[in-house]
């Protein structure tokens, strides 16, 4: 994990909440869904240079809770085809209906 890692705080037994938001992924976001894919994917996750690049040829969703990213979608569209590519979401965001 990188060094810019944020420990992943229990999430209540709720639906999402008004600091629950989903939008689009930036490259600001790339070390926070790193380290969800070293922590979801250990043996098989995507660095920081693949993502930065995914992003960039592709698109991204992001969901957060507040400050704190808590998962990700990330596609790649060729013509009127889109693939996804990643999911993840945080372990303790699972289950939830985010």
């Amino acid at each position: 994990m990188s060094s810019s890692t944020t420990k992943l705080s229990s999430a209540p037994d709720k639906v999402p909440t008004s600091t629950t938001i989903l939008r689009s992924a930036t490259l600001e976001d790339v070390v926070a869904i790193c380290d969800l894919e070293y922590l979801l994917f250990p043996n098989n996750n995507f660095n920081e240079v693949t993502l930065a690049h995914e992003l960039q040829s592709g698109a991204g969703l992001v969901l957060c809770d507040g400050p704190q990213l808590v998962g990700y979608a990330m596609t790649v569209q060729d013509g009127e085809l889109t693939d996804l590519l990643r999911l993840g979401v945080a372990p303790n965001y699972q289950g939830r209906g985010y």
